[in-house]
């Protein structure tokens, strides 16, 4: 079990994110340097997770051509990539899981930033008059609203992108996770100088899902097997591309109801295995 991974990827997110946000300082999302930075940001997410799709959609498979083995991309799994991707999205719509993503980012921003900024405008601006406060109460609505967008983009861009999965697949011996923590630091960095420090606050939820997808891998002989991480990286990896098309292209595609869509493969492998077991009938792979 490589438990040292997830906390590496975790660091390298608050390392970004906290390096992003005291460069932009909350003043590059009032200019247009955001207009310019959102796009490419974009543009690079919908690479990172188009790539990914290919990658988990097509395998290799060797065949004989003219007397010689040659490897060929096949596609494999495709209806239950598709339907992960229909019932996921179902069960994130009917329960929200977009919305709730974006009330847990309001309740760490004001849990941990608001309360801290108040503690500091009273401190030096104990005689403010009403104006002033009015003012502020508009920035904060502002600030809040930033917060939650990089906490958003964030979790679902580092939580399911197809180095996430694979990374656990690989167990000990593989380093993806540790590649996946230097390209985090520079993608982070890249959202939090616009989106603030809301970007570094997505570590938490990448540091449980890589420990609870370690852990999976840990159980027998090996849970996660390479074709379940290929169907939850392909679903993933979809996730990946539309946020990167929203930014691109200013859509609005509420990616976290896409979310649920990467257990759709776990629960799919667990009831095939569960009946094979009791049946003692091999039905697939």
């Amino acid at each position: 079990m490589n438990f040292i991974a997830p906390w590496i990827n975790a660091m390298a997110i608050m390392l970004g994110g906290g390096v992003g946000s005291m460069a932009g300082d909350g003043k590059l999302s009032k200019t247009k340097f955001r207009s310019y930075m959102i796009p490419v940001c974009g543009l690079v997410i919908m690479g990172l997770g188009v790539m990914g799709i290919l990658d988990s959609f097509f395998i290799l498979d060797e065949v004989t051509e003219a007397g010689k083995a040659v490897k060929v991309p096949e596609a494999e799994g495709t209806l239950l990539m598709v339907m992960s991707l229909l019932v996921g999205w179902m069960f994130g719509k009917a329960f929200g899981v977009d919305h709730a993503i974006r009330s847990g980012g309001k309740w760490l921003y004001h849990k941990f930033v608001a309360a801290q900024n108040n503690a500091g405008s009273k401190k030096g601006n104990a005689t403010a008059g009403k104006t002033k406060q009015t003012g502020q109460a508009v920035s904060n609505v502002g600030d809040s609203e930033r917060f939650v967008e990089g906490f958003l983009i964030t979790v679902v861009v580092t939580c399911a992108c197809s180095m996430t999965i694979f990374g656990a697949a690989e167990g000990t011996g593989g380093n993806t996770l540790y590649i996946k923590a230097a390209v985090d630091v520079v993608l982070t960095a890249a959202l939090a100088m616009v989106y603030g420090v809301g970007v570094a606050f997505a570590a938490i939820a990448v540091l449980l899902l890589e420990l609870i997808w370690t852990m999976m891998q840990s159980f027998g002989d090996g849970f996660l097997t390479s074709e379940m991480a290929r169907q939850i990286a392909f679903v993933g990896s979809c996730a990946v591309a539309a946020t990167g098309f929203n930014l691109a292209f200013g859509k609005k595609f509420k990616v976290g109801n896409l979310l649920p869509a990467l257990a759709m493969p776990v629960l799919y492998y667990s009831i095939l295995m569960i009946t094979e077991q009791i049946t003692g009938i091999k039905i697939g792979k």
